[in-house]
Formats: structure tokens, C-alpha cells, sequence
């Protein structure tokens, strides 16, 4: 390697080296998983806001608000990668709404209530449940 190849693969490598880190950046800021909120006690939201809709299953009980949805995991999911989304009225996913991780009490905003919720595993892209309101 002489003086001009040494020359231009350190201006490369230099450019990877700012280039990489800022693509990186980039991607992650775009993901817009809205963070949910845990809660202590449900009943202390069920006394002060109107119940629209409830719906439970083995896995999880949910209940529809007028501004959010409240979840409540009843066990941990087997699923590494447990995506929410509203769903219409065939359970078809539309939009994201979060992500659970462990059991317990989940808030996620909404503007409009949904037909149904349903729980999808992203990394295996399966339907592990779905609520239908």
C-alpha cells in the first residue's frame, strides 16, 4: 500500500466512522413506541374516569376509556417482542399503540376507541391474542 492508497482508506474509514453512528441515530429516533405509564392500583382510574368497553381473556384484561386504554397483564408472556395494536372488528391489526413487556398495569393513549385490541409478537410476527370490544 503506498502513500495515496494509505491516504484515501484513512478518509474512508474516517467517514464510516461519523457516517455509521449517525445512521444509528437516525433509525432509533424514528420509532415512536409511546412508553406506557404503570399504575400502582387500578381502582384509584376506574372511580374518576368513565369505563367505556371491558374485555378480558386468559392472558389479559383490557378496559376502554375515553382518552386511553387500560391493560392489565394478568402473567408474563412467553413472546420477547410484545407489540399492542387497535384492531377492527375481523381483529386485524391497524395501529400501534405500544409495547408490553412484563406483567403487570399498562396505559396506552388513544385518539379514537377501538373495535378491539390486538397483541402481536414482533419478532416472530404471530398474534398471540386478540380482544374484540
Amino acid at each position: 500500500m503506498d502513500a495515496s492508497q494509505r491516504k484515501v482508506h484513512r478518509i474512508i474509514w474516517m467517514s464510516v466512522a461519523i457516517v455509521v453512528p449517525l445512521f444509528i441515530l437516525f433509525s432509533i429516533k424514528d420509532l415512536h413506541f409511546n412508553t406506557a405509564e404503570k399504575k400502582s392500583s387500578p381502582v384509584e382510574t376506574a372511580s374518576q374516569e368513565l369505563v367505556l368497553k371491558t374485555a378480558e381473556n386468559e392472558f389479559m384484561k383490557t378496559i376502554l376509556y375515553e382518552d386511553h386504554v387500560e391493560i392489565i397483564l394478568k402473567s408474563p408472556l412467553k413472546n420477547a417482542s410484545s407489540i399492542v395494536y387497535t384492531a377492527d372488528t375481523t381483529g386485524k391489526p391497524l395501529k400501534i399503540i405500544g409495547q408490553i413487556t412484563a406483567s403487570g398495569i399498562y396505559n396506552f393513549d388513544i385518539q379514537s376507541a377501538p373495535e378491539g385490541i390486538a397483541l402481536y409478537d414482533g419478532i416472530k410476527q404471530t398474534e398471540i391474542t386478540k380482544i374484540l370490544f
